[in-house]
């Protein structure tokens, strides 16, 4: 897995494609976003992944961003969002990006990473539920919030 830092004016491309090859609904279901979200926040690092196997100009298999509390300097969690590319799902590619950004995160000392699954995107939802209650899981469920609507799951894992 090859990670390639991206500008801001790198990732707005790479997420209007995202959303374009996955449809509106589903980017809907996946992020709750109505347009795609090109803006980088403060404190937000953003990759792009690419798979060498698959050639030098090969289409990035997915997408990942970091963000950081700035506000808070005792805050020692990452939150941690991952994009696949359609084509490249159900490959095990989302698992490589999170562990990728997990030891960059553990790297720029935070001591634990999170994630949230929203509850439209239903079979991915009930998916990381079962990893996460799978012997050797390194990511542990840690509740729903149930608002806004349609609620989601925090996911968080110690680095």
């Amino acid at each position: 897995m090859k990670a390639t830092k991206l500008t801001a004016q790198q990732f707005a491309p790479l997420v209007r494609r995202f959303c374009e090859e996955h449809g509106a609904e589903q980017i809907k279901a996946s992020y709750q976003w109505d347009s795609p979200s090109i803006r980088m926040f403060k404190g937000e690092t953003c990759w792009s992944f690419t798979d060498p196997t698959l050639g030098e100009d090969a289409h990035p298999v997915g997408w990942g961003s970091m963000h950081f509390n700035t506000r808070d300097a005792e805050e020692g969690d990452a939150t941690l969002i991952v994009g696949v590319f359609p084509l490249f799902q159900k490959r095990g590619y989302r698992h490589m990006i999170l562990n990728w950004m997990a030891a960059r995160a553990k790297k720029l000392g935070a001591t634990t990473a999170s994630m949230i699954v929203y509850k439209s995107n239903d079979a991915h939802y009930k998916r990381v539920i079962r990893e996460c209650h799978t012997e050797g899981s390194v990511w542990e469920y840690a509740g729903d919030v149930w608002s806004p609507k349609p609620g989601y799951g925090v996911f968080v894992r110690s680095l």
